[in-house]
């Protein structure tokens, strides 16, 4: 396992592990994990955990098997949530410090609305492909046989990234290039798939807001951009075809995507023009965040963080403490930096990044 990725969130889903037996190993009824609630378990902190964010002064983890965990001390200590499946949860968002959303396999996405304490499930994969197969109507044969398959196939896409704002409404991204928006609190939904140009059904990895600019990064060198609140969306032309694992802003105007063997683009200025970055590695980033000082810090699949002061011009390389690969970050409201990832969480000190 020491080369799990977030591409591994697909390959996982679709081999079935998603699957998986809940945290205990009493046995279990055999309900689809999907309607299945995570148990409690003394070591959910302990677990993989695949993403941590901000929700005002709290820390919000979700991880496997459908694990959530909040902290209240920047990450010394963790207490799991009540968790309406036993999915991977593969990341969560808060828009505010009450509201905030939480994706996975089985195209499952959750809603809380009292900071991560309860949590209630607003879409699944079945709900999901009838949403694509309705949008597919007025389609061609191919988007139409597509969405017919994915249908029969049931609910074994996972959904990968989450964003909301009051002029977008609620987006999610997935595998197999799925995106989906709804305008009402995930009351109704419908297909955004027709939008992008990704004839080939790419996954879509990560979704990122910059400025007027919505930014869409997957598999097989794709970006896409939409500069008119994601009602078109254009595929920019990039040097590289590997695959991107997310993006992020660089400084106030610029992005930058990263993903497979240390590679990492910028485009600066909201340039259509993607340059590489120099960076003091070869192992897949995994994840990225921009720090209250303002400064851009990425993280890797060999436990690495990196962290630039210049707006990329320039990589240092930090000792994390940790060789195991780094899934999600946050900062702290005391400034600390809070890794998940294969082992769990862990915290880094203000002191070694700042």
């Amino acid at each position: 396992m020491t080369s799990f990725s977030r591409r591994d969130f697909c390959l996982l889903a679709l081999s079935g592990l998603a699957a998986a037996p809940v945290l205990s190993k009493a046995a279990q009824p055999l309900r689809d994990p999907m309607d299945r609630p995570s148990l409690s378990s003394r070591r959910a902190a302990q677990v993989l955990l695949t993403a941590v964010r901000r929700a005002g002064p709290r820390l919000v983890a979700v991880g496997e098997r459908g694990v959530i965990l909040t902290s209240d001390d920047h990450g010394s200590s963790w207490v799991q949530r009540s968790s309406p499946v036993s999915v991977m949860l593969t990341n969560v968002f808060f828009r505010s410090a009450d509201v905030g959303w939480a994706v996975g396999h089985a195209g499952v996405v959750l809603h809380t609305q009292d900071g991560g304490q309860t949590w209630s499930r607003k879409l699944d994969g079945v709900a999901l492909a009838q949403v694509v197969l309705k949008a597919a109507q007025t389609l061609g044969h191919e988007a139409q046989a597509a969405a017919k398959l994915l249908v029969r196939d049931g609910p074994d896409k996972p959904l990968l990234d989450v964003y909301e704002d009051d002029e977008l409404g609620l987006v999610v991204v997935g595998a197999f290039g799925l995106i989906l928006r709804s305008g009402d609190d995930g009351m109704s939904w419908e297909s955004w798939m027709p939008r992008v140009p990704n004839a080939a059904g790419s996954h879509i990895y990560a979704l990122l807001r910059q400025g007027r600019a919505l930014y869409l990064a997957g598999e097989q060198g794709n970006v896409w951009r939409s500069l008119d609140s994601g009602r078109s969306f254009e595929a920019m032309a990039l040097p590289y075809k590997g695959s991107f694992f997310g993006a992020i802003s660089l400084g106030e105007h610029d992005v930058v995507a990263y993903g497979l063997r240390g590679n990492a683009l910028v485009s600066r200025q909201g340039s259509s023009a993607w340059e590489m970055l120099r960076l003091p590695t070869t192992a897949t980033i995994n994840t990225g965040m921009r720090a209250r000082d303002g400064s851009t810090l990425l993280a890797t699949q060999a436990g690495e963080l990196l962290r630039t002061k210049d707006e990329g011009q320039s990589f240092s390389l930090l000792d994390a403490g940790t060789t195991a690969p780094i899934l999600g970050m946050a900062q702290a409201a005391d400034g600390t930096i809070v890794l998940v990832g294969l082992r769990g969480a862990t915290r880094v000190a203000a002191s070694v990044i700042f």
